[in-house]
């Protein structure tokens, strides 16, 4: 009972995941109106079995939750969230749980604050970070391409001149400081 105390928080509802909200609602189908209250009372402690074993709920209205109810605090979680983690595998629904909601809401928010889609400014931040570390440092340009979250140069260099309309090398022989 305490881990389902833990999830229920202060009365807030809960999202599952599909999963167990197909299997709570097969167990609680099982309910009709000649079930006996004390048949009824076991479904429901079936069901509170189901939900408190599922590792991907969330409670919504949580405090987390809390911190992001209008759309400026989504905006600024959503773009500190890709500049401390631009260089790992990040995914619509890495950002979606970072934030409490679901997937195309993140989609639309990037389209209408950003005008661009997630992996446009995924990919934006990325050579932005390149460029500068091509600036600044001496480092290899395969080694930024994997600093930044590129794992095929090839394909790094293709961007970065789709991006800046030079390649790597080109943009370091202009630009750097070192």
């Amino acid at each position: 009972m305490r881990k389902l105390s833990s999830i229920l928080g202060d009365g807030l509802s809960i999202q599952f995941s599909t999963p167990t909200a197909v299997e709570v609602k097969t167990v609680i189908n099982q309910i009709d109106y000649t079930t006996s209250s004390l048949e009824q009372l076991s479904v429901l402690f079936r069901v509170f079995s189901v939900v408190t074993q599922d590792k991907h709920s969330m409670t919504l209205g949580s405090s987390e939750h809390a911190k992001f109810e209008s759309e400026k605090d989504r905006i600024e979680a959503l773009s500190e969230y890709l500049n401390q983690h631009y260089a790992q595998d990040i995914s619509l629904h890495d950002l979606s749980q970072h934030i409490f909601c679901c997937e195309r809401t993140v989609n639309r928010i990037f389209i209408r604050h950003f005008g661009e889609t997630f992996s446009q400014r995924l990919k934006k931040i990325r050579l932005s970070h390149a460029a500068r570390l091509l600036e600044t440092s001496s480092l290899k340009i395969s080694h930024i391409c994997q600093m930044v979250g590129y794992n095929n140069t090839s394909n790094f260099n293709r961007l970065f001149k789709r991006y800046k309309g030079i390649t790597p090398r080109e943009y370091r022989d202009k630009f750097s400081s070192k």
